[in-house]
């Protein structure tokens, strides 16, 4: 896909999750659960197409960075549009479009709430921390889906810098991931479908790998990361997602730091101690920032570093060979997640 060639891609933005209706109007597909995402390989940044009512729902990422942040926000902000809702005009008696901005940020349940003396200053204070930005359209709204993919472009072009032969799609619901709808010419990010080898080859490559895997878990779906070997573990990363995806890291090495030194350095990562999470300090336990939409990690891209550094640094893994992997779900439906092994580039996958 060429670098500047951004129209077929304005083209293919309106046709994601495009409805399927039954003979009674209502519709089939896509339901609650199904997702589209656009990933920047580069930056990490994402957009994230999913049903919403009657129509779509689309969030997109800021970044971190406080410049190319600002820079996104400026091209969010510049966006004005008459969206679905109305207002009574009071001069005539009827309705009238409501104008309002195209995007509004999305408060994250994670972060402390944002004080200030009056809703002006909460508002301006919310779109300087927010870490996503929201919009939609709904099914019956055709001029507005080519309205808001012309905006998403200018979010990508002009705000994260994207170019296109940097996008890669993926999608899934609930029971885990799914073939992705074709946008444009944007390549699938499913890593056995991008040309990546049968084994991992390095730290780099297995976070972008863990981002996808994490990005498209089922339900109620776990995944731990452990040394190989049998018995206990000494060293155990896990993965829960409940609408949103959970981190704990277990530490039980009579040989290694004392909790103290350990607490310090896994804090200086971004963990917090939490010894009474399963039973005392007998188990050490840190838990990691909840990461997905609404929370402070909106992708999966940080909680994917946060992973690869603890591992390599603190547990001492030198390759990701060293790994031995398990991937369940309790939900009901779900396969049995053989694919994880294969997407990690891992032969040593065990599943329950």
């Amino acid at each position: 896909m060429a670098d500047n060639n951004w129209e077929t891609l304005l083209a293919g933005i309106p046709l994601v999750l495009y409805p399927d209706w039954d003979d009674d109007g209502e519709v089939v597909w896509p339901r609650n659960g199904e997702n589209v995402q656009l990933r920047d390989t580069a930056t990490g940044q994402r957009i994230l197409f999913f049903p919403d009512g009657k129509g779509v729902g689309i969030t997109v990422t800021v970044p971190e960075d406080p410049v190319v942040a600002g820079r996104v926000r400026s091209v969010l902000q510049s966006q004005r549009t008459t969206l679905f809702g109305a207002v009574r005009d009071y001069e005539n008696g009827g309705w009238r479009p409501l104008d309002e901005p195209l995007w509004r940020p999305v408060p994250a349940s994670a972060r402390p709430a944002v004080e200030g003396r009056n809703a002006d200053m909460r508002e301006q204070r919310l779109e300087e921390l927010a870490r996503e930005w929201s919009t939609g359209w709904r099914h019956t709204a055709d001029d507005q889906r080519e309205e808001i993919a012309t905006a998403i472009v200018a979010v990508l072009r002009d705000g994260t810098g994207t170019t296109p032969d940097q996008l890669r799609i993926s999608a899934y619901n609930n029971y885990g991931p799914t073939e992705p709808p074709h946008v444009g010419e944007v390549a699938p990010d499913r890593p056995t479908s991008r040309g990546l080898p049968p084994q991992c080859t390095d730290w780099n490559e297995f976070a972008t790998r863990l981002e996808w895997v994490l990005t498209t878990m089922p339900w109620l779906g776990t995944i731990i990361l452990e040394e190989q070997g049998e018995g206990p573990k000494s060293f155990v990363v896990q993965f829960y997602n409940n609408h949103g995806v959970d981190i704990e890291c277990l530490i039980r090495d009579p040989a290694g730091p004392e909790v103290g030194e350990l607490d310090h350095r896994m804090s200086g990562l971004g963990w917090h101690w939490a010894p009474g999470h399963l039973g005392g300090v007998d188990d050490p336990v840190w838990l990691g920032p909840s990461a997905g939409p609404r929370t402070a990690c909106p992708s999966m891209r940080e909680l994917a570093a946060l992973t690869v550094t603890t591992l390599r640094d603190i547990g001492g893994f030198a390759h990701p060979s060293d790994l031995a992997f398990k991937a369940f779900s309790n939900m009901r439906g779900v396969d049995d997640m053989s694919y994880v092994g294969a997407e990690l580039g891992s032969s040593s996958a065990r599943l329950h």
